[in-house]
């Protein structure tokens, strides 16, 4: 069965060329017209703390998990290392507990960050740093010849 590639719409080429050129996209929250542009790396590495709190508050017996998506979105609204540093503190308790947003209302400016997020480079980037860990296990000269040779083989060994 052969598939054939149909030509892209003017509306999907538009959105190529809007990340491209990283333009604003924009997305309405409870009235409001959030813009975003290109995601950093700042808001990328916050967001992965928030997602790994349970990681560094293992004294306190409960997270609560409602803040998470507060927090998100206070990380990607500010999207850089000096905006974060200053405001998020406050933002994110803004979102929470004053303005109330609850996840199905900030679930479309997330999604509008996760596509504004360079993954390609990212994950490229975090392959080749794989091999550079301090923390694995020594291997002996066998496993890792043994593991070479799968590798440029192909095969998977047991």
């Amino acid at each position: 069965m052969v598939k054939t590639l149909k030509e892209p719409t003017l509306e999907e080429k538009r959105e190529l060329r809007s990340i491209e050129l990283n333009q604003k996209d924009y997305v309405t929250v409870r009235g409001h017209k959030w813009g975003y542009r290109w995601t950093r790396r700042e808001a990328c590495n916050k967001v992965t703390d928030i997602l790994q709190a349970k990681v560094k508050d293992e004294k306190r017996k409960y997270v609560d998990e409602s803040k998470v998506t507060c927090k998100s979105a206070a990380a990607f609204r500010l999207n850089g290392y000096f905006m974060i540093k200053l405001f998020y503190w406050f933002l994110w308790r803004w979102y929470y507990y004053v303005r109330e947003y609850g996840d199905f209302e900030l679930q479309p400016f997330i999604e509008l960050a996760q596509k504004k997020t360079p993954q390609d480079e990212y994950y490229a980037v975090t392959i080749s740093l794989i091999g550079f860990q301090t923390a694995n296990m020594m291997k002996s000269r066998e496993e890792a010849d043994r593991i070479l040779q799968e590798l440029s083989t192909g095969k998977t060994g047991k």
